[in-house]
């Protein structure tokens, strides 16, 4: 729902690249790093980010098709933490496509709200697991279940209205 996310109607990673990164985060759960805050508190955010990511034959090619510079994370949110509410810093991404991963049933959603001290947000919903662009510099949370939710990341400098006008455009992943 614009301004706050885009959903796709498509996958951009195979069911492989799924089952590997997948694999990736569990095997490595424990080498999570916990994003910290303005405060110096973790926020509830965990991401796994390494080098290697950007080397795996498929994400060199979606790489190389696409019309735009982005780098892979992956993010875990523990069982039932909250994320605090918060804005990406704009520095470093302004956007992104998050492709769940698991769990497969109950993901939680991505939340959307206009102040710090507001309780009506704008649900982004991943009930079909497919891919959503995500607007960074709206404020935005989780409210994690009973389970890991892990996502595949493609993280963009370029703000959310450009990654969606060349997405709808054909013009993001070029072929």
């Amino acid at each position: 729902m614009l301004p706050y996310f885009y959903k796709l109607d498509t996958k951009i990673i195979s069911t492989n690249l799924e089952t590997l990164f997948t694999r990736i985060a569990l095997d490595h759960i424990d080498k999570f790093t916990e994003h910290i805050d303005d405060n110096g508190n973790p926020d509830g955010n965990s991401y796994l980010y390494h080098d290697d990511f950007q080397t795996i034959p498929e994400i060199k090619e979606i790489k190389k098709n696409c019309s735009l510079d982005f780098y892979v994370l992956l993010y875990m949110h523990k069982p039932n933490v909250t994320v605090v509410k918060h804005r990406d810093n704009p520095k470093y991404r302004k956007s992104n496509i998050i492709h769940p991963l698991m769990p497969q049933k109950d993901y939680s959603p991505t939340l959307f709200f206009k102040t710090f001290y507001d309780n009506d947000f704008v649900t982004c919903n991943y009930e079909n697991m497919l891919p959503v662009i995500l607007n960074l510099s709206h404020l935005h949370s989780v409210q994690n279940n009973s389970h890991y939710r892990i996502n595949l990341q493609f993280s963009f400098k370029e703000d959310f209205e450009t990654i969606v006008d060349l997405y709808k455009n054909k013009k993001l992943f070029i072929q």
